[in-house]
């Protein structure tokens, strides 16, 4: 009994604890003493479930240790982290003060300094909300080309975050998408840009966006296109014998052609004497006749005394 009491008095711990400084100073008395500076990782747990942080948070904290160099260099290889329990927390402002002596480190290692020694924590009410994506686009197509549609897929992704996050949130734009001057349609497979909010996406956050390119409609004239005949028994003539054709589609393929890819015919389906008709258009394949300068041509057939009143003869084509 009496010697339970004398091991239960302060005096005998102090004289123990004096006992281990002691042992501890005859073993790295005479090893060099140094100063480090380590990343301390800070870990969040049991945030209450419905809340969640709604600011940003050191990802470490710096601290500053001072003690034997093999200790030292033990305890940097060592998983130092720094816990903060939110069991029971409440939505506002939660500070946190971290002293030195906060820090488990092993014995003879001191921290010094720590950096932030605060650490402030806004938690607000969880709120869940459904909104529609956008995506983000930059540069440009070719020339001659224009966006038809834009499709996103999903186009609406459920989040969840701080209700002063989420009750303002409308839309969730993608990461930017460059065109780099397509003339095309293309897919890309792309992230959401969440832009520092403290949301998170439930499921996937890649969404696939495909960009529908289309050529530019337009018209270019092409004059002096020369009208051709074809071999008829009597006599054939017309007037004028070259045109001026304006076409319709595609710019690209506008631009490609000249007028030697354009066919222009006396029409076969003739009628003895003078008559005024609409010429034989024949264009590259995507293209339109949208008009003919002029619109009809003077067209004059008379037929050989052998064949009179008959229709012209089909042959070969000049």
């Amino acid at each position: 009994m009496k010697w339970r009491k004398v091991v239960n008095s302060d005096w005998f711990l102090k004289l123990i604890s004096l006992g281990f400084a002691i042992l501890l100073w005859f073993l790295v008395g005479g090893e060099e003493m140094v100063q480090v500076t380590i990343s301390v990782p800070l870990e969040i747990t049991n945030v209450p479930p419905d809340l969640v942080i709604a600011n940003d948070l050191p990802p470490a904290l710096s601290v500053k240790l001072y003690g034997p160099r093999s200790i030292i260099n033990t305890t940097t290889k060592q998983r130092i982290s720094k816990v903060i329990d939110l069991k029971g927390a409440h939505a506002g402002l939660v500070t946190i003060d971290i002293p030195p002596s906060r820090i488990s480190l092993p014995a003879g290692v001191t921290a010094m300094k720590i950096d932030p020694a605060t650490v402030t924590i806004k938690l607000e009410r969880r709120l869940a909300r459904v909104v529609p994506v956008k995506a983000v686009l930059t540069g440009e197509v070719e020339k001659d080309y224009e966006l038809e549609k834009v499709v996103v897929q999903p186009d609406k992704v459920r989040v969840t975050g701080p209700e002063s996050e989420i009750s303002g949130l409308r839309v969730l734009e993608t990461y930017p998408i460059e065109l780099g001057r397509a003339k095309q349609t293309f897919s890309r497979e792309i992230g959401l840009n969440l832009n520092g909010l403290h949301i998170t996406v439930d499921g996937d956050s890649i969404v696939k966006v495909t960009v529908r390119v289309r050529a530019i409609e337009g018209t270019m004239r092409f004059q002096n296109v020369k009208v051709q005949g074809f071999d008829v028994q009597g006599q054939l003539s017309w007037w004028p014998t070259e045109i001026t054709v304006i076409l319709e589609g595609p710019k690209p393929v506008l631009k490609m052609i000249s007028s030697r890819d354009i066919i222009v015919r006396v029409p076969r389906d003739l009628k003895q004497g003078k008559q005024w008709l609409a010429p034989d258009v024949s264009v590259p394949a995507g293209l339109v006749v949208k008009k003919t300068i002029p619109e009809t041509i003077r067209i004059t057939w008379r037929a050989a005394a052998v064949n009179s009143g008959g229709a012209p003869g089909k042959q070969e084509e000049k």
